[in-house]
């Protein structure tokens, strides 16, 4: 029997080989089985696992350069002192200056004011004599400049009681026999210098080199 196979070479058709039917059933695959499933990653654990090992880690690497710190401090201990003693002495120092401005500052006031305002002396020279007792033996001292404007504005009877005093810039002195009221501006002016005297005493600054 020839290989002839019917329709053979008509447009529409293709041959099939012999021994192969046309509809036959295709060999079925086989499935592959699922992967079971991975377990959770418990990040917790891993951290509390991974802690340790990387702080051994850090203190290995950091041991050396904090020995070296340690080194450098211990040398640098003498100079830190000297300069910490330094910085109080300058402290110290400007305590001082502020001191003597504040002094030179007041008394260029109240000289200015006296200047200005002649009567203010007459005004302390009253108050004076009204905190003495009555006494005939009294002795009121003002500066030279101020004598007659003072006897112009006090009481007939203390008027012969006036008296030039050259020590006296500003304010004045009243004396009796057995009291006496300096109300001068050299008094106010050393009570203030005593003030800052003290304050001075007392370090008027805090650990960081700060004023009070």
């Amino acid at each position: 029997m020839s290989g002839f196979t019917p329709f053979a070479g008509r447009k529409g058709f293709r041959a099939t080989p012999l021994g192969r039917a046309i509809n036959a059933p295709q060999p079925e695959v086989a499935e592959e089985p699922e992967a079971p499933p991975r377990p959770g990653v418990d990040i917790e654990a891993l951290v509390a696992e991974a802690q340790p090992q990387g702080v051994a880690e850090a203190r290995a690497e950091l041991e050396p350069r904090l020995r070296e710190l340690e080194e450098v401090l211990e040398s640098l201990g003498p100079a830190l002192d000297q300069l910490s003693a330094l910085r109080k002495t300058a402290l110290a120092e400007a305590a001082g200056d502020v001191g003597r401005m504040v002094t030179a500052i007041c008394k260029r006031v109240i000289d200015e004011a006296f200047a200005i305002e002649p009567d203010r002396v007459v005004e302390v020279v009253q108050r004076a004599v009204a905190e003495l007792p009555d006494s005939e033996d009294i002795r009121i001292e003002v500066p030279p400049g101020q004598v007659e404007h003072v006897m112009r504005h006090l009481d007939q009877r203390y008027q012969s009681a006036v008296v030039p005093e050259e020590r006296i810039v500003a304010g004045c002195v009243v004396r009796t026999r057995h009291v006496s009221i300096d109300a001068s501006l050299e008094a106010a002016m050393a009570g203030l210098e005593a003030a800052l005297a003290e304050w001075q005493n007392q370090e008027p600054w805090d650990d960081e080199g700060g004023w009070r």
